[in-house]
């Protein structure tokens, strides 16, 4: 089935949607539906609000589906890293100008580049108190960790790059799954076409975002991160904060999404901690649910996500809606 959606996200939708008309049970299910999860969930918070009393009854949660994995193995995420994302600007005047003054202006880009070397060095993250917070790994999370089938070569090139900083598995799965990150999205300054153009740009600003693990959190690192910026004579804009979250595989939610997998594929689930990137998880976290998952995917690694024909196989949706009938029996009789 080829269709916009089909994977991410409609297709998983309407696989729990049917599962949930032949559920036969007692256990109330609440659906919420979001549509503005491309571009940041940005009326998402205020909607949980709305419901707060109503939401805040849920035992846990399960977000939009991890899919299968290359083996075909239905996967269970356990979390998800929170969210810094920042824009940074340094000005200098109203517009650009002739380069013939560079020695009596200072130039927006070198302002920036500073207060990027001050944000990072190359290995560490300099912000204040940015590591202090950090949960230690736990026995359950390191054995998960060692669970994860990963070639790192073949990784490589999944990604289309030329190297990775780690070349052993398990600092590369380590690193992905449950280290903090500080990365620069993009950056525009000046004149940037064909030719030259001698000026001195008026301003220049870059986009960054930074990966949190659990404990860490973004409102008292974003407060940090905009001292640095302000004393350095830049603008800094908050684009969005999300908290990390992991749930122990200990939990109900989860013993039943396992049980459920195996009853549905007749294999063992992948379980990963939690994802590399980021969803919303936190808002619902902050109502005082502590079990909360992304699972039941109908999508695989070549769906097409996002782009030109997307798609799922229809024997991978059938056996979404199977899973989900399953996880709703199994989820009820765990209790």
């Amino acid at each position: 089935m080829f269709a916009r959606g089909a994977s991410d996200n409609k297709g998983t939708l309407i696989a729990r949607l049917l599962a949930f008309s032949k559920y036969k049970g007692k256990l109330n299910f609440n659906f919420v539906f979001e549509g503005e999860e491309e571009i940041g969930s940005i009326h998402l918070n205020e909607f949980i609000q709305s419901r707060k009393e109503e939401l805040s009854k849920s035992s846990a949660v399960i977000m939009e589906g991890a899919g299968l994995d290359t083996k075909g193995r239905p996967m269970i995420v356990l979390g998800v890293k929170g969210l810094v994302y920042v824009q940074i600007t340094v000005r200098i005047g109203e517009r650009d100008v002739h380069s013939s003054v560079a020695p009596l202006i200072k130039n927006p880009v070198w302002e920036l580049i500073k207060i990027l070397n001050t944000i990072y060095d190359g290995e560490k993250v300099k912000i204040k108190g940015f590591y202090e917070d950090i949960e230690p790994l736990s026995k359950e999370v390191e054995e998960l960790l060692d669970k994860i089938e990963l070639d790192v070569e073949e990784y490589r090139k999944s990604l289309g790059v030329y190297y990775l900083n780690y070349k052993d598995r398990k600092e590369v799965v380590k690193a992905l799954y449950t280290c903090p990150s500080c990365n620069i999205d993009g950056i525009f300054a000046g004149y940037i076409g064909q030719g030259s153009k001698t000026i001195v740009p008026s301003y220049a600003m870059a986009k960054m975002d930074f990966r949190l693990v659990p404990k860490q959190d973004p409102e008292k690192i974003y407060k940090e991160l905009e001292k640095i910026v302000k004393a350095m004579g830049g603008e800094i804009v908050e684009m969005g904060l999300e908290k990390p979250v992991r749930t122990s595989p200990n939990t109900t939610v989860v013993k039943a999404m396992i049980s459920s997998a195996i009853k549905a594929y007749s294999k063992d689930p992948a379980i990963l901690p939690n994802a590399a990137g980021t969803q919303p998880m936190g808002l619902f976290y902050d109502l005082g649910i502590k079990e909360i998952v992304s699972a039941i995917g109908v999508g695989t690694p070549s769906s097409n996500a996002h782009a030109p024909n997307e798609n799922v196989r229809l024997e991978n949706f059938y056996k979404a809606i199977e899973h989900s009938l399953y996880f709703y029996q199994d989820y009820e009789s765990l209790g």
